[in-house]
């Protein structure tokens, strides 16, 4: 027995050690790891006091339940780092070299952004700071959300004027920018109407120069932020002593709208700029970060040398405003350091002002933004060097034997989107699938019209056509196939449903002369089901015809409609083909002078599959109005978008080096550069 009990107490001794043993390993792996993966934060105050699991609340830039509840638990000295303190291995510092942000974006992004997603959910939305001027204010009259309070220890504090409860707070935050330079940023919440004088007030204390606005006024039916400036020029708005004037709009972009506003205020004037980004959805992201790319870079230009802080405001303040704060951040340490670490920078945003950066969806475009921005968006030319590059690009680069537009191309075959059987639902439907001429393009359901005339008579809604943007109006295509014997009726009721005036098309004449495709158009007046077309006038113009027709609808009073259709008389085949490549440019300007006296309605375009030729004539004609807007080119960024929602454009690195030639010959009609300005 003696033996029996020296036994279980060695092994007991035994036991007890090691389990010691791996407790103090489990220890010094718990400090190491805080040592080496928290960055270090500012300390909450003793009295704070937090919400416990307030995400909940949390949808976009959406509205809150005024009425829920929060769960409190108190802070004694509260650490930062304890309540990061489930963030996860994935905030460890993570820097991305720019060379391996490529792969690096596609394994995070692999299977439904599964990897991303889950390192989102790794960042805490706990508070890490004392909140307790915002929470001391009515909140209904300062916080648009009641959950969304500035952080006391960042928060903009306004000059008081004396005898007014609270006039020193409003919803807004100082942010770092890169590398922790104080107060480059401040991110606010888009007023209300009680809030939009303190708004001025703010952006005269801190002499703003340059606003980012990143929400629209109304969405969804719902008031995202009030209208704190005068949005038609030459009006003027005043907010207590401070009174604004609209001297300048500027619409001449897609994405967004740019307004100079004067300020005036007691002896003091100035002026700022709005800069206005029309297209991030509620809830969501972009669609891609071309626009809004092109509209940070915009932002940048005119506030870079003017010291003052950058306002930028969303509904909220923290989502999309966030986000692009990280962009601007993030290209500007892969400028210094040739690398990014994005992990870090939404944890140090999140220690500035709550929920930047808010969603999901955010976090995932914030990776394709910058993937954007580093990777593929160095293909943009200043028109003023675009004869020179254009030799660079032409130019065969041993041992491949390639060109560097051939390069470009391959690049963008690699990055080529593709749609699910779910996107082009209704394309595949049996009452559909027999409209369309190639079983393989196909227009997903989010960008095709619904035609209606014919619909009302039994037929489904559907044609094999989709909308594209132009660079300055939305929608401001519509691509199609050519028509099939059976359906010349609802191409007629896609011209009328839209109101489309004009008709480009890309086929030449010749091809309209069987009956797999009967012409849509003929010389004295010819019946389409519901639908009668008469050519008024036909003219041989240089290397296309130009009719004018008349359609009319039966049974609908006021119907008449003039269209103009522009018909290739012959497409070039090569690069090389000068006059032909001269027909199109002359097609594109014919369309170009029709469309400044129609408003924005769409263009059709039109080639035997809605893809071959509709691709060439609608990525130059978008790179020339880009031209004429900003004296810049990039095709690559104009042919990666316009693919999201038809893959099959630009089918070749000759169509793409088309597009590069069809740009040059349109500059190369002026003499000179300064010429080419004027006109612009």
């Amino acid at each position: 027995a003696d033996d029996g009990s020296q036994v279980g107490a060695i092994v007991g001794g035994v036991i007890g050690g090691l389990l010691l043993i791996v407790l103090l390993l489990i220890l010094v792996l718990v400090l190491l790891r805080r040592k080496y993966t928290q960055p270090k934060k500012p300390k909450a105050s003793a009295s704070s006091t937090l919400p416990f699991n307030i995400s909940s609340d949390v949808h976009g830039d959406s509205e809150f339940t005024p009425n829920e509840p929060a769960v409190h638990i108190e802070q004694d000295d509260a650490d930062v780092d304890h309540l990061y303190g489930n963030t996860g291995i994935d905030n460890i510092q993570r820097n991305i070299p720019i060379d391996n942000l490529l792969p690096y974006v596609a394994k995070v992004k692999a299977n439904g952004n599964a990897e991303l997603e889950r390192i989102f959910k790794t960042f805490s939305d706990l508070p890490c700071a004392t909140q307790t001027a915002g929470k001391g204010v009515p909140t209904k009259q300062f916080n648009r959300f009641r959950n969304i309070i500035p952080y006391d220890h960042t928060r903009v504090v306004l000059k008081e004027i004396p005898g007014v409860k609270y006039s020193d707070y409003i919803n807004a935050s100082y942010i770092e920018g890169y590398p922790d330079v104080p107060r480059v940023y401040i991110a606010a919440q888009g007023p209300i109407e009680q809030t939009a004088g303190d708004y001025w007030r703010m952006i005269c204390q801190e002499n703003v120069s340059n606003i980012a606005m990143l929400t629209n006024l109304q969405e969804n039916s719902k008031p995202k932020c009030y209208a704190y400036w005068p949005k038609n020029e030459g009006e003027k708005q005043t907010f207590g002593n401070i009174e604004v004037t609209n001297i300048q709009t500027d619409n001449n972009y897609l994405d967004y709208v740019i307004y100079k506003i004067l300020v005036e205020r007691a002896d003091e004037k100035r002026t700022i700029k709005l800069f206005h980004f029309t297209s991030w959805p509620d809830h969501g992201a972009p669609e891609d970060a071309y626009g809004l790319l092109a509209f940070l870079k915009k932002v940048k230009m005119s506030n870079h040398s003017t010291g003052s802080p950058l306002l930028v405001h969303c509904s909220a303040g923290v989502g999309r405003t966030g986000t692009l704060i990280a962009i601007d951040m993030l290209l500007k340490q892969a400028q210094t350091e040739g690398e990014v670490d994005v992990n870090s920078c939404v944890h140090k945003l999140r220690t500035q002002r709550p929920f930047m950066i808010q969603t999901p969806e955010q976090f995932i475009f914030l990776h394709d933004a910058i993937l954007e921005a580093l990777v593929l968006n160095d293909t943009c030319i200043d028109a003023t060097d675009f004869n020179k590059k254009m030799l660079e690009l032409t130019k065969v680069i041993p041992p491949q034997g390639e060109t560097r537009i051939q390069e470009l191309y391959q690049m963008l075959e690699t990055l080529k989107p593709s749609l699910n059987l779910t996107d082009t639902k209704a394309a595949r439907e049996p009452a559909n699938a027999k409209k369309n001429r190639n079983p393989d393009i196909l227009p997903p359901g989010k960008s095709r019209p619904f035609i209606i005339s014919v619909h009302q008579s039994g037929k489904t809604d559907y044609i094999n056509a989709l909308y594209l943007n132009g660079y300055k109006n939305k929608d401001g295509f519509i691509v199609t196939q050519r028509p099939l014997p059976d359906t010349l009726e609802e191409f007629w009721s896609l011209v009328y449903d839209t109101g489309s005036s004009c008709i480009v098309t890309l086929d030449e004449e010749n091809v309209f002369n069987d009956l797999d495709s009967p012409a849509y158009w003929d010389n004295e007046s010819n019946s389409f089901g519901m639908f009668e077309v008469t050519v008024q006038q036909e003219n041989e113009m240089s290397g296309y015809v130009e009719r004018r027709l008349t359609l009319r609808a039966r049974g609908k009073a006021s119907s008449e409609r003039e269209i103009v259709q522009l018909h290739i008389s012959r497409w070039p085949r090569f690069t090389k083909d000068e006059a032909k490549m001269k027909s199109v440019i002359s097609m594109i300007t014919a369309m170009n002078n029709f469309r400044i006296g129609h408003g924005k309605s769409p263009v059709i375009v039109q080639c035997i599959d809605g893809a071959e030729r509709c691709g060439v004539y609608c990525a130059t004609a978008i790179g020339i109005e880009r031209l004429q807007v900003e004296q810049q080119i990039d095709i690559f960024s104009i042919v990666k978008k316009i693919r999201k929602n038809r893959p099959q454009f630009i089918k070749s690195g000759e169509q793409y080096t088309m597009c590069h030639y069809l740009i040059q010959d349109y500059m190369n009609q002026f003499e000179t550069y300064s010429n080419f300005k004027e006109i612009c």
